[in-house]
C-alpha cells in the first residue's frame, strides 16, 4: 500500500499560517516547522509534494528578504560604510577596491615614486622612509 496523496487544502490552516508568519520574519524552515508542530522531514515531504506549499515557503522567505533590503537600504543612509558595503557585494566590478594597482610603460621617477607609495598605503605595510618621506616622522 502507497502514502496516501495530500494536498493543500488538507493541512491544517493553523499550522501553514504559523510557518509563513515564522518564515517571513526570518525563522529557518526547520525551526518554523517545530515551532509549529510538524517534524522537520514532514516539512520537507510538503515543500517537496505540494506545490502550493513550497511557494507559499518561497513567498514568505522572499517577503523576509525584501524587509530585510528596506532595513539595510535605510540604515545605509546613515552609514557610509553600510552603503558603501551593499554597493561592494551587489557591484563589485564597480565597487571593490583593486587589489593591486598596475601601471604600464616607463614611469618618471618622481611618478613611480607615487605608485609604490599608493601600492604601500592600500596593500603593503605603509609608507616606509626614503625621500620622498624624508620629513616625515
Amino acid at each position: 500500500m502507497g502514502r496516501k496523496s495530500i494536498i493543500f487544502k488538507d493541512l491544517d490552516p493553523e499550522i501553514i499560517k504559523g510557518i509563513k508568519e515564522d518564515l517571513e520574519v526570518g525563522v529557518f524552515e526547520k525551526d518554523a516547522a517545530i515551532l509549529n508542530g510538524v517534524p522537520p522531514r514532514t516539512f520537507r515531504f510538503w515543500k517537496k509534494h505540494i506545490p502550493e506549499f513550497k511557494q507559499m515557503v518561497r513567498m514568505a522567505i522572499l517577503g523576509y528578504k525584501r524587509k530585510v533590503i528596506a532595513t539595510i537600504n535605510v540604515n545605509s543612509i546613515r552609514s557610509g560604510k553600510t552603503g558603501l558595503e551593499i554597493l561592494r557585494r551587489r557591484w563589485p566590478e564597480e565597487w571593490n577596491i583593486p587589489t593591486k594597482i598596475e601601471h604600464k610603460g616607463k614611469l618618471e621617477t618622481g611618478t613611480k615614486r607615487i605608485a609604490d607609495l599608493l601600492q604601500r598605503i592600500y596593500f603593503g605595510d605603509g609608507p616606509k622612509k626614503n625621500k620622498l618621506h624624508s620629513d616625515v616622522s
